[in-house]
């Protein structure tokens, strides 16, 4: 990780990427954000196995060589943490104050989930997959275990990936394999996976039941989103000429529109949004905008995004306790 991201905690690692270096297709890995639950688990590659038990006619427990010689997808997909944005929420919500950047995009290359549970032959009783990870245990808190209705991940796509932008996973992000839901937030992309339980039931304890939804639902994608990469906030319009850029991102949904403000959302300008990523990537927009004339001092620039099931990103997100989900227009500040 480079020095110029945002560290939210040391022990457990957490770490903030920045705004303005989230342009790109692929957010290189230095400037990924992180979010960890406990210590980052050292782990003997020659050792580690992936095992598949539970409602399954024939348990598989594979070495990471087995592993990554399986048929593979390489799919670009943004990862955000639910929890990005909750210091915007008034009051305060509980957990880590994430700003605006707990989010990167990159390629993850694995093999699909649905494929090795169809090879080891699901059980009729069988309707949740459940995963555990190899990261340490915190004192006073459960192991963090996180489970799937098999209907999304036949739906979704879900990936075993062992590679980010193709490399091999770093520990940090959960090598030697960690799960990727296209169009879902993090909690369900569990990192350091090393046993899958095919369940009747889904997973309980703290990280089902407790944290991680919202009116007792399971929070699933985000809402749409748009993000303001350039200019930085506080920054300096030259020539009278708002030069604006971000992306865009709406979970399971599409973007189909971002539009900008300068006037505190008197009037929205539209954006012209760069080529279609497919479902669960984001995509780029840019915007140049006059100033009008006569205005001077800071200059308050709002953004927001709409989706192609017609739901626009309202101007404050709606407050919860854990502080999840939080899609108010992206803002920030420039002088002229």
């Amino acid at each position: 990780m480079k020095p110029d991201l945002i560290v939210r905690t040391e022990e457990p690692l957490n770490i903030e990427g920045r705004a303005e270096l989230l342009m790109g297709q692929e957010t290189p890995v230095e400037h990924f954000f992180l979010r960890s639950h406990g210590p980052i688990p050292d782990v003997d590659a020659a050792a580690w196995r992936l095992r598949v038990e539970g409602l399954v006619q024939a348990p598989l427990s594979l070495a990471l060589a087995e592993v990554t010689t399986l048929p593979a997808e390489t799919r670009r997909l943004i990862l955000e943490c639910a929890g990005n944005g909750r210091r915007f929420f008034d009051p305060p919500a509980r957990g880590l104050t994430w700003g605006r950047a707990a989010l990167g995009q990159a390629r993850w290359t694995g093999t699909r989930l649905d494929a090795l549970l169809d090879r080891a032959g699901l059980a009729d009783a069988a309707v949740h997959v459940e995963f555990h990870g190899l990261g340490p245990v915190v004192a006073g808190k459960p192991a963090f275990v996180r489970s799937l209705p098999i209907a999304d991940v036949r739906a979704r796509g879900v990936l075993l990936a062992w590679a980010m932008n193709g490399e091999s996973l770093i520990p940090a992000h959960g090598f030697p394999l960690r799960v990727v839901v296209p169009g879902w937030t993090g909690q369900h992309w569990l990192k350091w996976l090393t046993r899958i339980e095919v369940t009747a039931a889904p997973a309980d304890g703290l990280y089902m039941r407790d944290e991680y939804c919202l009116d007792g639902e399971m929070i699933r994608g985000p809402r749409a989103k748009a993000l303001i990469s350039s200019p930085a906030d506080g920054a300096a319009l030259r020539d009278g000429v708002l030069r604006a850029s971000g992306i865009a991102w709406a979970g399971e949904a599409e973007v189909s529109r971002v539009e900008v403000s300068i006037d505190q959302g008197e009037s929205w300008h539209h954006a012209q949004l760069a080529g279609y990523g497919g479902r669960g990537a984001w995509r780029r927009w840019d915007l140049d905008l006059d100033v009008p004339a006569g205005v001077s001092g800071p200059v308050t620039v709002l953004a927001r995004a709409t989706d192609d099931r017609g739901r626009t990103q309202p101007p404050n997100g709606e407050w919860n306790e854990l502080g999840y989900l939080w899609d108010g227009y992206d803002q920030i500040t420039v002088s002229t």
